[in-house]
């Protein structure tokens, strides 16, 4: 059949159901997606969407291209476009899981560009994909991902890069070990998060610093070589609530489809 011209509201992931022919769906997406004009493609995403979830061993073999096609149109000039490409990324996780892990390195900087727009329309939106692949993806690799954003030059990537990786250092849980490679690249970062000129970023980098310490992944003298010595001291004198008690933030929330919802 052939694709409506005109677009319908954005179709919910619990509503998106199995396609009656995937494999000549899928053909017609890889035709249309990187080519067709914005109606055309605003449907495509949602074959994309379709195959991701019901259809995902079908669309593996041309998920770098598909992942790569999804990403321009992130950038469409038209905000249903722009949307729906955030949309289609996090159906991705939601359907892949990990197969998708190799495609972190170019969705993370995109997303996080996202959220970090301070009158971005898509911030919600892509928040809540930032928290599917949080949730979906191997946590590690997400972890790989997401901290390279940390050496932005825009301090509000950067604050919502500190978000991201206390967020799945939480995940990870004790899967995250002492002396990891995990954390050595935390600890590389840490000085960067304690010390920025964003109130958020530095709040979230003290959050990972008493993570690290409480769950025994890292010792004040580990801490004491990687962040200095007065910054370090400033960390450990500060508080998260009321009453002087040094404690963890609240829970970062559940965002729909098993993502959790990141603070603002």
């Amino acid at each position: 059949a052939a694709l409506r011209l005109i677009p319908s509201p954005h179709a919910k992931t619990d509503d998106i159901r199995p396609s009656p022919n995937p494999s000549h769906e899928l053909q017609r997406t890889l035709r249309a997606l990187p080519n067709g004009e914005w109606p055309e493609v605003f449907h495509t995403l949602n074959a994309v969407r379709r195959l991701g979830l019901h259809h995902g061993a079908l669309l593996e073999p041309h998920l770098h291209g598909v992942v790569r096609d999804v990403l321009k149109q992130s950038e469409n000039l038209r905000s249903a476009v722009k949307k729906n490409a955030i949309l289609t990324l996090a159906d991705l996780w939601r359907g892949l899981g990990p197969t998708c892990d190799p495609e972190l390195a170019l969705v993370a900087p995109v997303l996080i560009k996202r959220v970090a727009e301070s009158n971005g329309f898509l911030i919600d939106t892509a928040e809540e994909a930032i928290a599917t692949i949080v949730d979906r993806a191997t946590p590690r690799r997400a972890l790989e991902a997401f901290i390279c954003c940390s050496r932005s030059k825009n301090p509000q990537i950067r604050a919502e890069t500190a978000i991201v990786v206390y967020k799945l250092v939480q995940r990870m849980g004790n899967r995250l070990r002492p002396n990891s490679k995990e954390v050595a690249k935390i600890l590389e970062e840490m000085p960067l998060f304690l010390q920025d000129a964003n109130p958020k970023t530095r709040t979230y980098g003290r959050h990972l610093l008493h993570h690290l310490l409480g769950a025994g992944l890292a010792t004040e003298e580990e801490l004491g070589r990687a962040v200095p010595a007065h910054v370090l001291k400033k960390a450990l004198a500060s508080t998260f609530a009321a009453g002087g008690h040094v404690g963890l933030p609240p829970d970062l929330g559940a965002a729909p489809g098993g993502g959790g919802a990141l603070p603002r």
